[in-house]
């Protein structure tokens, strides 16, 4: 663990496995055993409690979510939204091991022109409206038409509850062509 903190202490399921110094420019780590439930690292400066992170162990897939990288394109046939999809389980806490298919679907004023996810040996198609998770997460690229309005992307894989979100595609003049 790296941290430009004095020291660091490691819980498993609320008991601590050590706290260990920091050296300058360094980094700490233990040998921990699997086991389900709650990792925390806790780091300290001075002798006091500065910064805490906790990761828990995921139950099944139960939802997709998504998020974009804006609330609104330019709809001139050529702005993109990013459209990332990532599964959950029923407390909300991320599945990092899903790998289920994500079906895509844009309704109104766009249209997906990509897909990824991240993994570099996969050989699905890029162009396509639908990508197997890599990490629980993977992404379509929406482009926006011609047209101004409200842009729906939705998300759906069997066994999922499915998400969708609203992109607003604002008035635009096109580039010109040469």
């Amino acid at each position: 663990m790296h941290s430009n903190l004095d020291s660091v202490e490691l819980l498993l399921n609320g008991a601590s496995l050590g706290s260990e110094p920091v050296p300058k420019q360094g980094h700490v780590a233990w040998k921990v055993r699997y086991a389900p439930g709650t990792i925390e690292a806790r780091g300290y400066k001075g002798g006091k409690l500065v910064q805490s992170a906790k990761r828990e162990t995921a139950g099944p897939a139960t939802r997709i979510l998504l998020h974009t990288d804006r609330d609104w394109i330019a709809a001139d046939g050529e702005d993109v939204v990013m459209v990332d999809a990532r599964i959950v389980d029923a407390q909300n806490r991320p599945v990092d091991t899903a790998d289920e298919l994500i079906n895509f679907a844009a309704i109104g004023s766009g249209v997906i022109i990509g897909v990824g996810n991240g993994d570099p040996s996969s050989h699905e198609l890029d162009k396509a409206t639908n990508r197997k998770l890599f990490s629980g997460r993977c992404v379509a690229i929406v482009q926006a038409t011609g047209s101004a309005g409200a842009l729906h992307v939705e998300a759906s894989s069997p066994g999922l509850a499915s998400a969708s979100v609203m992109v607003s595609c604002r008035p635009a003049t096109p580039r010109a062509s040469a």
